[in-house]
């Protein structure tokens, strides 16, 4: 979409590679870099390659792939662009600003993807939204009264979920995960053609994500309408594929057990500021894959009154992000507090081998301000010691591993470290905690990040605070 001045966004179509759904263009992020095909016209001649997702996923060849889509796409944008008045394919700044929006966490992919478009698009502003944040903002349901909405952004392959308070000039983000789940609308497509495969006798190899994902797809999209599709294969119909056997592809998948997961979680991350379940007057659901019927009478299963209230609201599903990254700089204020990066301290071991180790401590996207208390014994080998030094490490999203865990009856994500034997990492600060009088054992310190995202600590008998000059975010 474009925006010119105070205008409304619209559409822009890039002939043949836009592709129709509904009343809604889209590109769809496909290419073959050997004909310089990109969106519609790349499906028609080329097995389908999520390359987003393997960039999300640091595959060697997503990079590539990236960079030769957007190459391509801009190439078709300026050609669009210069058609229209009040732009010229010869001005000097054809594009002010790019508003790009990107999954909840990954930021090894943002920084991939604005590499590319520095690369590419010279000389333009480039500022990257959340998605759930910008189909919040896209869906234009805020009043002049701050209200609650829950954002279910289920696209090609992330589910992105989002807590936040808006209104027509503001939008405060309330909770969010610390990384949206690498789900979406091709996991389920490949499902699909591994179902349908089985129906013709195909062995499961690499043909069948080209052959038959398309195929899947279609079928897909055809049962959010119908109950009932055919499937047909060179020329002849196969079976029927019912919305019933899609439903139970998804749950031997546990698809619907993750949905679960997932909500719960964030609904949690929720109570934790003060924000209840019951709190929430609205739920957008954004993204072509959230137009599965069964996703969508799960979400209305989890939000009944809001269900029976019309306050489900799925009215833009392909068109919200968009048209809420155009509308992003005309919002006054935009406030996310939490954390950008995951913070981690070295500490000894016995490994002769590996003598340092490390622990994150506070956790990506925490939401601030925030308190986290632990306890730190004291070198016994170096005698009495009146200092404590602590080394403050900044973690790269790719040494980041994510599980769940379950402690008094509660499940949540906990964010671990991979820890390779060759690993190092820098040390951002190195915070010193003096103390009145020798440690003979253990102490408590607290680390608190203020809603600004600076860092201080507190320890001692005294319970003194030390600012540490440090700002996480």
């Amino acid at each position: 979409m474009r925006r010119k001045g105070g205008a409304q966004p619209e559409f822009l179509t890039l002939g043949s590679a836009s592709i129709l759904y509904g009343d809604t263009y889209l590109i769809p992020t496909v290419c073959i870099p050997e004909t310089n095909s990109i969106g519609a016209e790349a499906i028609k001649k080329s097995p389908l390659m999520d390359i987003k997702k393997m960039l999300l996923e640091d595959h060697p060849e997503g990079k590539r792939y990236m960079e030769t889509y957007i190459r391509i796409l801009f190439k078709r944008l300026k050609e669009a662009l210069s058609q229209g008045k009040g732009f010229s394919f010869f001005s000097k700044k054809l594009i002010d600003a790019i508003y790009v929006t990107a999954p909840v966490g990954f930021q090894n992919y943002r920084k991939a993807l604005q590499k590319i478009l520095e690369k590419t698009i010279r000389g333009a502003r480039i500022e990257f939204v959340e998605e759930p944040l910008a189909a919040a903002i896209g869906y234009q349901v805020a009043e002049e009264r701050d209200k609650v909405v829950l954002i279910v952004d289920f696209g090609g392959c992330t589910l992105n979920t989002m807590l936040a308070r808006l209104n027509i000039n503001e939008a405060h983000v309330i909770a969010k995960p610390d990384t949206a789940q690498t789900l979406g609308g091709h996991d389920i497509d490949l499902w699909l053609a591994e179902y349908l495969a089985k129906k013709i006798g195909m062995s499961k190899d690499d043909k069948l994500r080209g052959v038959l994902a398309s195929t899947a797809e279609e079928i897909k999209i055809s049962l959010s309408e119908h109950r009932l599709t055919s499937f047909a294969w060179n020329g002849t119909e196969i079976c029927k594929v019912s919305r019933e056997d899609l439903e139970d592809l998804l749950a031997k998948h546990d698809f619907y057990k993750t949905i679960d997961r997932t909500i719960s979680y964030i609904l949690k991350k929720a109570e934790k500021v003060g924000v209840k379940k019951d709190m929430i007057e609205a739920v957008l659901l954004t993204g072509g894959s959230s137009q599965i019927p069964s996703f969508k009478e799960k979400i209305e299963h989890l939000f009944p009154e809001l269900a029976k209230g019309n306050a489900v609201y799925e009215h833009s599903p392909l068109s919200a992000a968009a048209h809420g990254a155009a509308l992003y700089p005309t919002k006054n204020l935009i406030v996310d507090r939490h954390t950008s990066l995951a913070c981690a301290i070295r500490y000894a071991t016995r490994d002769k081998d590996a003598p340092y180790s490390y622990k994150i401590i506070l956790e990506n996207n925490e939401s601030l301000p925030l308190e986290k208390t632990f306890r730190i014994a004291p070198a016994r080998t170096l005698g009495a010691q009146n200092e404590i030094y602590l080394e403050l490490f900044e973690v790269p999203e790719n040494l980041v591993a994510r599980r769940w865990v379950m402690e008094s009856g509660m499940e949540f994500i906990r964010q671990e470290m991979k820890q390779p034997r060759d690993m190092a990492l820098k040390a951002c600060k190195i915070i010193t905690l003096p103390f009145q009088e020798p440690l003979g054992e253990d102490i408590d310190i607290t680390f608190c990040v203020k809603d600004t995202g600076h860092l201080a600590v507190r320890c001692g008998k005294e319970n003194r605070e030390i600012e540490t000059g440090i700002r996480l975010q």
